[in-house]
């Protein structure tokens, strides 16, 4: 189950009962239910999940660049070649005429597909500006259902005699490590229950 967290009955005994041979025992109260959490390990774990996800976008973006770049049909390396390859054909060859216009060809061409690279990069930062307006409303999202949990949590905490809310709490850790993997996240527990 997704954000669950084990949670063990705490048992305190019973005060017992004199009887006529001695005393009689009367059996246990549940005294409350525990749940089995490690803030340290949760925060451990909320970071690298960050650095993962923050990883995995760079990975992503840098690939597409790169995929651009290096393809030898319309990547940049083969213009290029070519362009200072002409550039040293006129350089051997300053008068002949066939062979700067070769070179200018070659420059016009290279011009060419830094256009053609610049319109497919504004593309790139097209579709990576959505990404980032996709996660800012993400990060919203969650942020709004963790105020919420917050709200609830600290209520029913502070009628519940020292209990905790463990299922709203599992729920908001949930939500924790889900905001985790839009940005990085640290979190700091009030006296309330909530986090801030």
């Amino acid at each position: 189950t997704p954000g669950y967290t084990r949670q063990s009955v705490v048992q305190t005994s019973r005060a017992p009962q004199k009887a006529g041979a001695g005393f009689l025992g009367q059996g246990v109260d549940v005294a409350g239910v525990e749940r089995t959490y490690s803030a340290f390990l949760s925060g451990q774990l909320n970071s690298a999940q960050s650095a993962q996800a923050e990883l995995d976008v760079y990975h992503s973006q840098m690939r597409q660049l790169d995929n651009m770049l290096a393809d030898s049909k319309s990547g940049l390396n083969g213009a290029m070649q070519t362009f200072f390859s002409g550039l040293n054909d006129v350089a051997s060859r300053p008068n002949d005429s066939a062979t700067r216009q070769v070179s200018f060809d070659q420059a016009q061409s290279l011009v060419s597909r830094f256009r053609s690279l610049d319109d497919r990069i504004a593309s790139i930062r097209e579709g990576t500006n959505e990404q980032i307006g996709a996660s800012v409303q993400a990060v919203n999202t969650y942020a709004a259902q963790i105020a919420k949990l917050n709200d609830q949590i600290s209520a029913m905490e502070s009628n519940a005699e020292g209990q905790q809310a463990n299922d709203l709490r599992d729920q908001r850790d949930l939500l924790l490590s889900k905001l985790g993997e839009e940005i990085r996240v640290t979190t700091v527990e009030q006296s309330d229950g909530s986090y801030n």
